[in-house]
């Protein structure tokens, strides 16, 4: 009777330690995803995130572009830092000022909004932050992420037009978006 308590005791403690290792995965995974990921730090605004290092990442370096789009900011998920409207790239973070918004839904339905436009909003966690995912009706390729923090408003565009992500590549972006901090 004690040899088959002893046994139970084995199996019950084994059975603890793997639910408590599996909690602990769940917890930290995307730390452990990102642990040899690079970081990206801004000293311009309050933003930081990780990502792998087979993504390019630049900063834009065209001053006149960003003064006149109102960007604090812009980084793009490509090797080259020229700014090209006809040029694709996996994707740009653009920082802009805007005040308190105090209702982030309404200001984004005000000024995305146009004729013949439709496109949907919903909330989504970016970092620990509250955020939104603009789904575009016409293009469902890029997926359009906001947040409203520090009196910014920051934009993450991923995706190419010609193009849908690849499952590999969007599960790394949606992987990037969970170590944002703002």
């Amino acid at each position: 009777m004690k040899f088959r308590k002893t046994i139970l005791d084995k199996k019950l403690i084994i059975f603890i330690l793997i639910i408590l290792l599996v909690t602990i995965f769940f917890l930290f995974k995307n730390q452990l995803l990102t642990l040899n990921w690079q970081v990206f730090v801004s000293y311009k605004v309050p933003l930081s995130f990780r990502y792998p290092k087979n993504i390019p990442l630049v900063n834009n370096c065209d001053p006149f572009m960003l003064n006149y789009r109102k960007i604090e900011e812009e980084i793009i998920f490509d090797n080259t830092c020229e700014f090209d409207q006809k040029k694709e790239v996996l994707g740009r973070i653009t920082v802009k000022k805007v005040g308190n918004i105090k209702d982030p839904q309404q200001y984004l339905n005000d000024e995305l909004t146009f004729p013949g436009h439709q496109f949907e909003l919903k909330t989504n966690k970016i970092g620990d932050s509250k955020g939104y995912l603009l789904i575009n009706n016409e293009n469902s390729n890029i997926k359009n992420y906001y947040v409203f923090a520090n009196n910014l408003e920051y934009k993450i565009s991923l995706g190419k037009l010609s193009e849908p992500l690849t499952p590999k590549l969007e599960k790394a972006f949606n992987t990037i978006l969970s170590t944002f901090k703002f």
